[in-house]
């Protein structure tokens, strides 16, 4: 999703003549507003495919001022002060929001200044909502806890059999792993599996503020995927309940 600041003229027909350029190139809006301010027509609007819309824009002559990323924030509606709650929880973590306005699913889309630390709080937020919420009486930490030891109980039930019967004979367990070719696609499955988390850890982890980040990357190579996928989203879940409680003071 991406906010378009465009420039209009102050003249009958001009919002007119967008929205035409804008359905003629098949790009649809999902939110926002025109406001005048001192003489000048500025519009705000929310597109899914915010380079389309600027191409669009652009053709017909408009002029697009900006275009940035947006924080998509679900409010509880039948909560009055959300708005109020919200924006101290910005404002306490140094986020200054520049634009606000709601798409059409009735959600809050704010234009920051800071767009990781607005992140941030939008995560710690949707977090707290969510057990605000009720439902299960399992939390995810105690759901990942489970699969960690599940993710290493399983697989190390057939690993130490085999060092077992064979010690530690590293050859033949490779031998064994790639001896056909299922145990080969098993195997690279597991190895793209781990490039892929390794990179979910460090891209999401240093969003969500993780420390440790390394933990779940060692646990992958213990282990697996099966224990480093369930301990980094354990991790996570700490971070967020960190950031929800003092988001100025990060993780």
């Amino acid at each position: 999703m991406k906010d378009l600041a465009i420039a209009l003229e102050n003249r009958p027909g001009a919002l007119a003549e967008m929205g035409e350029a804008l359905g003629r190139a098949g790009v649809s809006i999902e939110g926002g507003g025109a406001f005048l301010v001192d003489g000048r027509g500025i519009a705000h609007f929310l597109f899914e495919d915010g380079a389309a819309a600027r191409r669009a824009l652009e053709a017909a002559g408009i002029r697009v001022i900006e275009e940035r990323e947006v924080l998509v924030q679900r409010l509880n509606q039948e909560e009055p002060g959300q708005l109020g709650k919200l924006s101290r929880k910005m404002a306490e973590a140094g986020v200054n929001i520049e634009v606000l306005y709601s798409d059409h699913d009735h959600r809050l889309i704010l234009v920051v200044d800071d767009v990781a630390a607005g992140r941030a709080v939008s995560e710690a937020w949707a977090w707290r909502a969510s057990r605000a919420g009720g439902g299960s009486p399992v939390t995810p930490k105690t759901l990942y806890l489970l699969l960690c030891v599940l993710g290493t109980v399983v697989p190390y039930s057939q690993l130490i059999p085999f060092f077992s019967e064979y010690g530690a004979d590293f050859r033949l367990l490779l031998e064994q792993s790639f001896s056909s070719r299922v145990g080969t696609f098993f195997v690279l499955d597991v190895v793209v599996s781990s490039v892929v988390l390794w990179v979910l850890v460090l891209v999401e982890g240093r969003r969500a503020g993780l420390r440790h980040g390394w933990a779940p990357i060692a646990a992958n190579l213990a282990v697996g995927v099966s224990l480093g996928l369930p301990l980094f989203l354990y991790m996570r879940e700490v971070a967020l309940e960190r950031s929800a409680v003092n988001p100025a003071g990060g993780a």
